[in-house]
């Protein structure tokens, strides 16, 4: 209600016209009494904010290996895949997963990845038989966001990690991806191909956040990870990003370029 308030204001004053939501008391411009009651009103009435705790990378660490352990072709090792890929870019959930109410961000898709050598500037092909050696960078583009900006594309380089390396991260899924028949620059990253039936179906958020929670109470919960798995969801990850660039030192302002936050 206080987001379309603002607008509203903004709205007027862009078209040269008064606020309806304020009076004007000589040369100054304060908000009217009945709004400010209104609001005061219905925030008393609002229950406490309920934010999911930063997912840790420990915790994306077991996802991927306890669920590789038990068939690394699983649905379950497709998600965690996405899961610890989506980190490293602040990805919301609505981006890279399928949700019940999609707003104007677009989905990314296998036209919306690439991978670049050493200079930043050469592509490489994922079917290079070199790729591993020449792939250094990994560059995303998202077409469209919930903040409005159209086409940002963010870049993120290779690690010695492991699983933790957005390069090969991304490239499974693109590899995995491009196995499935009929698949081209279109189609979205979370599609999955289950290996018995042959059926292709889209990786839900709900899926995703049942898979992070149950990992996290069978990982140890709180005195492993630091929260149990009711304190986390699909947000965790791209709150996480964030967590872990502040606890490196990094700037605000570094923080918000990579998460796209205005």
């Amino acid at each position: 209600i206080k987001e379309a308030y603002s607008q509203l204001v903004l709205l007027f004053r862009a078209n040269g016209r008064p606020s309806p939501c304020h009076i004007q008391i000589g040369n100054t411009e304060i908000p009217r009494p009945e709004f400010n009651l209104l609001i005061q009103a219905w925030k008393h009435q609002d229950p406490p904010t309920q934010r999911q705790k930063a997912l840790t990378p420990k915790h994306l660490i077991y996802l991927y290996e306890s669920t590789h352990k038990q068939n690394p072709h699983s649905r379950a090792a497709a998600i965690a895949v996405l899961a610890c890929a989506a980190f490293f870019f602040a990805c919301r959930s609505c981006e890279y997963l399928h949700v019940s109410e999609r707003g104007k961000t677009k989905i990314l898709t296998l036209g919306n990845i690439k991978f670049f050598d050493s200079s930043g500037r050469k592509p490489v092909p994922i079917n290079d038989p070199d790729f591993n050696d020449k792939a250094q960078y990994v560059s995303i583009t998202f077409t469209d966001q919930k903040s409005g900006k159209k086409m940002e594309t963010r870049t993120q380089v290779k690690t010695d990690h492991p699983i933790l390396n957005p390069v090969k991260l991304w490239a499974d899924i693109v590899r995995r991806i491009k196995k499935i028949p009929k698949t081209n620059d279109k189609t979205p990253v979370n599609r999955f191909r289950d290996p018995w039936s042959k059926k292709t179906t889209a990786i839900s958020s709900t899926e995703m956040r049942d898979l992070i929670r149950s990992s996290c109470t069978e990982g140890g919960g709180k005195e492993v990870f630091g929260y149990e798995s009711e304190d986390i969801g699909t947000h965790s990850i791209r709150s996480g990003a964030a967590m872990a660039l502040f606890l490196a030192h990094e700037s605000v302002l570094k923080i918000m370029i990579l998460g796209r936050w205005s």
